[in-house]
């Protein structure tokens, strides 16, 4: 199956890197672990999905967010002849998520990502490919992820009632080893 996958998180950092229009608009409310607004969020996507209607199938990964993006999704998707078929939904308790993103680093030059337990790089904090010294994104801070979370309770988790209604929700249990959830998400995503 051809799949394109689109992490929304990726796409804005770049954007804010090539320093667009619609990305330094996104880069105040990511570096307060607030949610980029929808108009800026859709210009992004329509442009996506316009580059990939020659793929079968798009994975948005971190989105929708909340409840108004579900349903500028929908039309989003039926104005490029596609519909959304699945929503994956990763559960972890808040010491999980704590741990995971404070753990994570990137490469600011070549984008190559580490995790300090999970995926370390060869030589501490420095990048295996490139060797440039690996950063902390500012949403992975502590104060800015306990704020992520509490933006997901309010905003976020009221989707899963959303899709559960329409049967595309699969919920995985995140607190697993990250290979098992990474199995699972494979396997809804190839069936």
């Amino acid at each position: 199956r051809d799949i394109r996958h689109i992490s929304t998180g990726a796409m804005l950092r770049d954007a804010v890197t090539r320093g667009t229009h619609a990305g330094l608009s996104a880069k105040e409310f990511m570096d307060k672990g607030a949610l980029v607004p929808d108009d800026i969020m859709f210009e992004m996507l329509d442009e996506l999905f316009t580059s990939s209607e020659d793929r079968t199938s798009i994975l948005l990964d971190g989105f929708p967010r909340n409840v108004n993006q579900v349903k500028q999704l929908e039309i989003l998707a039926s104005k490029h002849g596609t519909s959304v078929e699945a929503a994956i939904c990763i559960d972890a308790p808040g010491k999980v998520l704590i741990s995971r993103l404070g753990g994570r680093r990137l490469c600011p030059s070549c984008g190559a990502g580490y995790h300090t337990i999970n995926l370390p790089p060869k030589k501490e904090g420095i990048c295996d490919n490139c060797g440039t010294k690996l950063i902390v994104r500012n949403d992975d801070k502590p104060e800015t992820i306990k704020h992520r979370l509490k933006v997901y309770k309010k905003q976020t988790e009221p989707l899963t009632a959303i899709y559960k209604k329409t049967g595309k929700l699969h919920i995985i249990n995140g607190a697993e080893e990250m290979d098992k959830v990474a199995e699972k998400i494979e396997n809804i995503i190839n069936h």
